[in-house]
């Protein structure tokens, strides 16, 4: 009759309540770094509750992200950075949940290459494309980074978003 009663009591607290089969109350998520770059790891770590707030070591949490386009978090908590952005990881067992943010930074360029140093332009309208490559202070590329293009003559060469420079009038730029 006792245990009855007690269940019936848990049952009609609401949603945060221990369930049956988890006495998990609340679950505090912490990350080693709040802050990781691109293609970067850390680790996540969930404390288990239950109600008088002891620590619950016979659960495991399941591990989400909340931001899959910015974070990916493994089974074990291992979080990885995917695209700069805030993310959010979410642990939870039963009925309770607890959630933490990384943000997520593109990696400094370290170096770029250019695909060319020079090219010589038929004036007007000739057109020549030039690619750059990024790596990070390891020499890892960076994938997608953001380049601003400019040109040291204005007047004389206009450079587009595909990065194909066109000659306007004669000049050394």
């Amino acid at each position: 009759m006792r245990l009855a009663a007690v269940a019936s009591l848990a049952g009609s607290c609401g949603g945060d309540a221990p369930t049956a089969a988890s006495p998990v109350r609340t679950v505090l998520v912490t990350v080693e770094a709040a802050q990781i770059q691109v293609g970067a790891s850390t680790h996540a770590t969930a404390q288990l509750r239950d109600a008088d707030g002891h620590v619950v070591l016979t659960e495991t949490p399941t591990w989400t992200s909340l931001t899959p386009a910015v974070l990916s978090v493994s089974p074990t908590g291992d979080v990885t950075g995917l695209q700069a952005g805030i993310g959010t990881v979410r642990a939870a067992s039963g009925s309770a949940s607890g959630t933490a943010t990384v943000t997520v930074k593109n990696p400094l360029a370290g170096a770029i290459r250019l695909s060319r140093d020079t090219a010589t332009l038929f004036v007007p309208g000739g057109t020549v494309q030039t690619l750059a490559a990024v790596t990070d202070d390891l020499g890892q590329p960076i994938a997608n980074p953001s380049i601003v293009w400019t040109s040291s003559d204005r007047k004389s060469t206009r450079l587009n978003s595909s990065h194909v420079s066109e000659s306007r009038m004669p000049s050394s730029a």
